[in-house]
């Protein structure tokens, strides 16, 4: 086959004379053993449904991607997909090869992640129930089974990734309140790339929730590489992502890597602005949280593990929370902060650390 499986689109950018296609519904049909193209199409569709199909074989089974025309002295990509379903799909996928891709309408190219320069996002879209089974290209991390980028709104719930290369699902750029919700990604592994992933926040401007989802890794022999990430939050900016419960198995070498702990939050405290943060040091005049927020200091000690946030919204006003530790003198912290306190069990009453000494509560240096 040298098109297209199947094709809801326009080409066009005249909506007047070609308007985009809408309210179609591929249910339960058949593709196969086409190399070349896409399996399931839609460029710049709205409310195009793709369900309960199977797909083998295929170069790019399911596409929801932006209309792309060539206009001299203009950009190229211009409408969106809008309010498009991919639901209750199974895929065979190549083994080298992307599974479900959903994207935007970005100004000139794929690399862009600048959301100012994004014409149309792919807005309220779903990708729920699908099956897919060794989707993702090999030693590339631009690419995953489920790729999204350039979206607002889309829900990425209850789908199996079983095997696949690289990345199982990539939430690559400029994708704001995204939900992926009770996934099951299993065995992404790769010859090459040496830190395949279950779940990816690839790149910039991703903002959304990563909730109740199972990261697995049942055959550690099946490649090189074998599931090295649970979640992996790279770096980027622009990124706040809320990360809730996720099962991952204890065979998973790391549960969630982030090259910036200040871009995750763990839920939410009270008001919708009170949040859990991670970071690698002290937050102060580097993460702004409302007043109340707590942060945790993963490369934290005695006195500086557990900040609380006691100002209004601002990167200052980040307060280390203490505990009261009791000990003998031996055994007093090496290098507390300043203010540091601790109740000394051989001379039995309290102490202070004064930034360069330990001191009783009258002054004297004990």
């Amino acid at each position: 086959m040298r098109s297209n499986g199947i094709n809801a689109t326009t080409d066009e950018i005249d909506l007047v004379k070609y308007p985009r296609t809408v309210d179609c519904t591929v249910i339960d049909c058949t593709i196969e053993d086409n190399l070349s193209w896409e399996g399931l199409d839609t460029h710049g569709g709205e409310n195009i449904v793709f369900k309960d199909n199977t797909i083998r074989n295929v170069k790019v089974p399911i596409a929801m991607v932006p209309v792309e025309v060539s206009i001299p002295g203009d950009t190229k990509r211009y409408l969106a997909p809008q309010r498009c379903k991919a639901v209750g799909n199974t895929i065979y996928g190549l083994a080298n090869a992307r599974g479900i891709v959903l994207a935007g309408a970005c100004s000139n190219t794929w690399n862009t992640i600048d959301p100012s320069t994004a014409r149309e996002f792919a807005g309220g879209n779903v990708i729920e129930g699908n099956i897919l089974y060794n989707c993702g290209e090999s030693n590339n991390d631009n690419s995953g089974a489920i790729l999204i980028r350039e979206t607002s709104g889309t829900i990425i719930n209850g789908n199996t990734v079983d095997g696949g290369n690289t990345i199982g699902v990539n939430i690559f750029q400029s994708n704001y309140g995204f939900s992926l919700n009770g996934n099951t990604v299993k065995d992404i592994h790769d010859a090459i790339y040496t830190t395949p992933s279950c779940i990816a926040i690839r790149s910039s401007y991703n903002q959304g929730s990563i909730n109740g989802n199972n990261l697995l890794r049942v055959n550690g022999s099946l490649d090189t590489y074998v599931c090295v990430r649970g979640i992996w939050l790279a770096t980027g900016t622009g990124n706040l992502i809320a990360l809730g419960v996720n099962a991952i198995t204890t065979t998973t070498i790391l549960s969630v890597q982030a090259a910036h702990h200040s871009a995750l939050h763990y839920g939410n405290i009270g008001g919708s602005t009170v949040r859990i943060y991670s970071i690698s040091g002290s937050p102060e005049s580097v993460r702004s949280a409302s007043a109340g927020s707590l942060m945790v200091n993963i490369a934290g000690r005695e006195g500086t593990t557990l900040y609380l946030k006691e100002t209004g919204f601002s990167d200052t006003g980040w307060r280390g929370v203490q505990t009261i530790n009791a000990n003998t003198t031996q055994n007093r912290p090496a290098s507390p902060p300043t203010g540091y306190q601790f109740f000394d069990t051989t001379l039995g009453k309290p102490v202070g650390y004064s930034g360069t000494e330990w001191k009783d509560a009258i002054g004297n240096t004990v």
